[in-house]
């Protein structure tokens, strides 16, 4: 799995030394530390990119060499206590792009990191985020990170809506269903990206809204699948897995004349949520690395 901390060790040298990381692409410096003990550890890491990192005594040159971190998504992440959060980028997605990482970050609620410094300074000082969007509903255990737009969907939206939402508006209220449309305005919107979404266990209204995108992206359903299934059981008496497979049942069953979940999916948001072509192309121009909507060759670009 991707996000695993890369091990970095070096020897010759005596008392404190500081080590950098730069990413290979761009040169800019992920990660910076003074210490004396070797071997580091070094998390969170973009998967499927190259670094150059260097050891730097306070009297020599720095000594530098190279690595690559595995491109096998999904890309967990570590931010203090934080449970089951991870990058939804990585993912292979149309014409064999790469879904940007450092974009859409999904997890579990914020509890107890109001003294988290090392959770506080990964979203505000390292990944720069601009939104978190609680899929419960307001909630006091937010991430109240300077700076982070907190954007909760109504109080009235505790429950799964998201498997109501395939069905249209039925059994939704005229303002329940405009605060979801809105909660994926917000995903769509680059302004508010990077973006943290999640809900009370972070597995199946997040679940099913990751299911969302990653399909627009073009993303498998094997790996959406895989993606769903990383994050454990939220409750021992529910069955998580049959909740997610019934909401592709209840999709299928729905956007009829359509032969995969991403055609359905595309579908819906046009034809139910109200979406225009041009704002999922939009999107996807922004998440995929590289995209087309021509089907040309992805290119490299950041």
């Amino acid at each position: 799995t991707g996000g695993s901390p890369v091990t970095l060790s070096w020897s010759g040298t005596s008392g404190s030394v500081t080590v950098t990381v730069k990413r290979l692409s761009d040169g800019k410096t992920v990660h910076t530390e003074t210490t004396s003990a070797s071997p580091l550890k070094i998390y969170n890491l973009e998967i499927g990119a190259g670094y150059e990192w260097s050891v730097k005594e306070a009297a020599g040159e720095p000594v530098t060499a190279t690595f690559y971190t595995s491109s096998d998504a999904p890309r967990l992440l570590k931010a203090g206590s934080m449970n089951v959060l991870r990058d939804i980028g990585g993912w292979t997605g149309l014409n064999g792009c790469k879904v940007r990482q450092n974009e859409l970050l999904r997890g579990g609620p914020a509890s107890g990191i109001d003294n988290d410094v090392a959770a506080k300074t990964f979203f505000r000082d390292i990944l720069g985020l601009r939104t978190e969007l609680d899929l419960r509903g307001e909630s006091s255990d937010k991430l109240n990170v300077d700076g982070v737009t907190y954007v909760p969907l109504s109080r009235d939206e505790q429950y799964r809506v998201l498997t109501t939402m395939v069905n249209g508006r039925s059994g939704m209220s005229e303002e329940k269903w405009n605060n979801l449309i809105r909660s994926f305005e917000c995903i769509f919107d680059k302004s508010k990206r990077p973006l943290y979404f999640h809900c009370s266990a972070g597995k199946d209204r997040t679940g099913v809204t990751a299911a969302l995108i990653l399909a627009l992206l073009g993303v498998d359903i094997e790996d959406i699948w895989r993606d769903y299934q990383t994050t454990p059981q939220s409750s021992p008496i529910i069955d998580n897995d049959s909740y997610f497979q019934g909401y592709l049942h209840d999709m299928a069953t729905v956007m009829t004349g359509y032969d995969t979940f991403q055609e359905q999916v595309e579908a819906y948001f046009i034809e139910k949520l109200g979406f225009t072509k041009e704002q999922i192309e939009n999107f996807r121009a922004e998440m995929l690395i590289g995209y087309v909507e021509s089907g040309g060759d992805p290119t490299d670009s950041d």
